[in-house]
Parts: C-alpha cells; sequence; structure tokens
C-alpha cells in the first residue's frame, strides 16, 4: 500500500518502503517500533498464512478447510500447543514478554 498509513501504537513515525524485489524495508528510531512495523508488514503480505497456521494450531482448521482435516484437528488438540506456550511465556523475562 503506497502513501502514509498511521499505526496505533508507534513511538514515533515509521518509514517502510519495498525494494524492487518487494522486501520491506524498516526505518525506525526504536527496536520496538521497529518490530512493530515488521509484524504490521508481516500482517499485511500474509494474513491469509497466518490465520491458516492459527487455525491449525489451535486445532480448528476444519472450520476452514472442511471435515477432511478433522484428524489434524484433533492431532493438534492433543499436542495442546496453547497450554505449552502458555508455560513458555510465564517463564519469559519481562523484556521478551513485552514483544
Amino acid at each position: 500500500v503506497a502513501g502514509v498509513q498511521p499505526i496505533k501504537g508507534l513511538a514515533q513515525n515509521v518509514s517502510v518502503r519495498r525494494n524492487a524485489q518487494g522486501m520491506p524495508l524498516i526505518e525506525s528510531n526504536t527496536f520496538h517500533d521497529a518490530l512493530f512495523s515488521l509484524g504490521y508488514v508481516h500482517a499485511s503480505d500474509r494474513i491469509t498464512q497466518m490465520v491458516t497456521l492459527r487455525l491449525l494450531a489451535q486445532g480448528r482448521l476444519a472450520e476452514m478447510s472442511g471435515p477432511q482435516v478433522l484428524d489434524v484437528d484433533r492431532f493438534m488438540r492433543a499436542v495442546n500447543l496453547k497450554k505449552n506456550a502458555g508455560e513458555l511465556y510465564n517463564a519469559s523475562s519481562p523484556r521478551l514478554k513485552r514483544f
């Protein structure tokens, strides 16, 4: 998307440009703003993939892909990534939790 896109959550202005290959070039004065902007760029570029992987991790892929993936959903629910991710998050440093 060309032009200016206001985004809530940034401390300062950030510049995101694309090179000739379409790769994002992010210029920021703070590490937090750079990471936040990178997340925004990823979401803009790959929203379908992100939604698919989220549903997969939650054991809910059949909601999007149909009953043929119910075995995958059952397996992913048994793996229980949410519980494991929660344990990792709780053990993380306060700095890491900000991101």
